[in-house]
């Protein structure tokens, strides 16, 4: 598997992704967003990475580093293939922007997610991230890096 980052020519792949795995949450994501908009904010706001094998791309990472006040990154989308899952992919993605933020001194990272998906919750605690704010839907975890 090898890591890329995905840059403005790459829309279509993103889009491609994100529309293939648009039912991989508990509430799609297009039920909250527009996809082609949300793609093209990523693209042009957000750092993009992707994992490949065998030239299928199997895993996103999408995030922001624009909070240099606080110093916080927000990871706004981490998505791994189903049949990708268990083989360290999300791993390697987090580790990659982790690895980004620390160099651009970052403090933290903040995240948003479903409060009903077991998955992400569980992946996000063992990686260190702790809970720090509770909604209806949502629930919101920071990493100090």
């Amino acid at each position: 598997m090898e890591i890329i980052q995905l840059l403005k020519k790459d829309y279509d792949k993103l889009l491609n992704f994100i529309q293939e795995e648009n039912n991989s949450f508990p509430v799609p994501l297009s039920d909250r967003v527009d996809l082609d908009s949300y793609v093209d904010k990523l693209l042009n706001n957000a750092v993009v990475y992707g994992i490949n094998d065998m030239n299928e791309l199997c895993g996103i990472i999408c995030y922001y580093k624009n909070n240099f006040i606080d110093k916080k990154a927000y990871l706004s989308y981490l998505c791994i293939k189903k049949e990708y899952r268990g083989k360290k992919a999300g791993q390697k993605l987090l580790d990659i922007m982790t690895s980004d933020c620390q160099k651009d001194h970052f403090k933290s990272i903040i995240l948003e997610t479903n409060k009903n998906n077991k998955i992400a919750r569980n992946f996000y605690e063992k990686n260190g991230f702790v809970l720090i704010k509770e909604e209806i839907n949502s629930v919101f975890y920071e990493k100090n890096i």
